[in-house]
């Protein structure tokens, strides 16, 4: 094989490298997208905070309501399992 033979294959092996990268990086996202995506991002991490502080509001009144009717139930069965024993119907 002579010298030029085997620049030849050389130059062709870099051709289709440099061609193989080039073709690879087409469907890399620009840095325009990456900052678009970025703000996304940023905006959705904003938005589950700000319903992280609503949770925050809205849960401990409905934990204090949710006990009271709980509370409330337990009466309600005593009174009903005791009218159930008066009238005869007792578990």
């Amino acid at each position: 094989m002579t010298i030029e033979a085997l620049a030849r294959i050389t130059q062709n092996e870099f051709s289709g490298l440099r061609k193989a990268i080039n073709d690879g990086f087409e469907n890399t996202p620009s840095k325009g997208d990456l900052w678009e995506i970025q703000a996304d991002i940023r905006h959705g991490f904003k938005q589950v905070g700000e319903d992280i502080k609503e949770v925050k509001v809205v849960l401990p009144p409905t934990l204090r309501a949710v006990g009271k009717l709980e509370l409330d139930v337990k009466e309600i069965t005593k009174r009903l399992e005791r009218v159930e024993r008066k009238v005869g119907l007792g578990k």
